[in-house]
């Protein structure tokens, strides 16, 4: 198991990468590399768990997918179709009839 960590790439071989090079055009430089080592992380556990090493590929994928997710809006536009009105700062407020 211990030859599976020896395994994993360092984050310096990870920043080398073209796609994480890519990424340093557009994102903080310290915002990948705290992605790469919390990739670097999941990717101890799942050895530990007794899973293969992943490649330097999929470690790559997810860093992409973590900033990708990252990039999604958090809120998004609904339809209020109750009759009630929703304000954030009132909590319910029914229309008067």
């Amino acid at each position: 198991m211990e030859s599976e960590f020896r395994r994993l790439p360092s984050v310096d071989r990870l920043i080398s990468e073209e796609r994480i090079r890519q990424l340093h055009e557009i994102y903080p430089y310290t915002l990948i590399v705290e992605l790469i080592r919390q990739s670097l992380e999941q990717a101890r556990l799942s050895i530990a768990a007794g899973n293969p090493s992943p490649l330097i590929d999929g470690i790559v994928e997810s860093v992409c997918a973590q900033i990708s997710a990252l990039e999604k809006p958090s809120l998004r536009p609904i339809i209020n179709a109750t009759g009630v009105i929703l304000h954030t700062n009132l909590g319910r407020a029914p229309l008067s009839r």
